[in-house]
């Protein structure tokens, strides 16, 4: 059978699946320019009110390309651009925590997640270590001295911090507390494209101090930190959660990031 059998099998009786359910639309349409890939398979709402998004995926690989379909609160969605924060130990954990919550609540930015990842053993930071091997490589290129000893820190945790898409003109409104900044962004982004212009002003607004406090940063998105726990023995410390009723699942492989809403995959 295949999927577009079954989602229309499901619309027709969609109580099948929890008593309740309401369907409010199939085949959903989500706009690009918010970092999704166009259509979900069919949206409903629950007996609480809860948004729900159920996909039918006919394997572990379908699934995982899921979660760049972002989830909706009243219209509104989890900006698909995040931070991985890196640190050393717990002491250097807590100080980039408080300067997250610090950097939001001075910016106006009152809707985020923070993923606080323990890993077992503490590592070199993968990203660390290729960009240590591209700057020795050019420097053997261009005949400079480089120390190849030169040890990497290995880090304890992991701060992933994601946020609610910010309207354009609610970052150039915080962008507006530093002169330079606003004016740099107002002249890039007149020729840029709305999902590159989101991205752009996003990175700004995280990047404005006061910003976080990290002792190494990745940029972060869902497939991203799904396959860098996959790879990794840890356990999930803490979530915090600012605002919104935000949750965070890990199923089947899979990363959701979920707001007062749930998702149903169906295999």
């Amino acid at each position: 059978m295949k999927e577009a059998e079954l989602r229309d099998i499901i619309a027709a009786d969609i109580e099948i699946l929890e008593k309740g359910l309401v369907l409010l639309k199939k085949e959903q349409y989500i706009p690009n320019s918010l970092g999704t890939k166009g259509f979900i398979d069919l949206y409903a709402r629950d007996s609480k009110g809860n948004h729900v998004i159920i996909e039918l995926k006919k394997s572990d690989a379908s699934a995982r390309e899921a979660i760049h379909v972002l989830p909706i609160t009243n219209g509104r969605f989890i900006a698909p651009w995040h931070d991985m924060c890196w640190y050393i130990n717990k002491d250097t954990l807590q100080k980039g925590i408080q300067s997250m919550e610090r950097s939001c609540k001075v910016k106006g930015i009152d809707d985020f997640i923070i993923v606080v990842i323990q890993l077992d053993h503490p590592i070199i930071s993968k990203k660390e270590a290729q960009m240590k091997e591209e700057i020795l490589q050019m420097a053997a290129l261009s005949g400079m001295p480089a120390n190849k000893d030169v040890k990497l820190p290995t880090y304890e945790f992991v701060a992933y911090f994601a946020m609610q898409t910010l309207s354009k003109e609610k970052c150039l409104s915080i962008l507006s507390a530093d002169k330079g900044q606003y004016e740099e962004a107002q002249e890039v982004i007149g020729d840029m494209g709305e999902e590159e212009e989101l991205h752009y002003l996003h990175e700004l607004v995280v990047g404005l101090d006061p910003s976080f406090y990290k002792d190494f940063y990745e940029i972060g998105y869902p497939a991203k930190i799904n396959d860098f726990l996959e790879s990794m023995e840890y356990s999930i410390q803490e979530i915090r959660r600012y605002g919104i009723n935000i949750m965070w699942i890990r199923h089947r492989n899979a990363i959701y990031v979920n707001v007062r809403w749930r998702r149903k995959s169906i295999w």
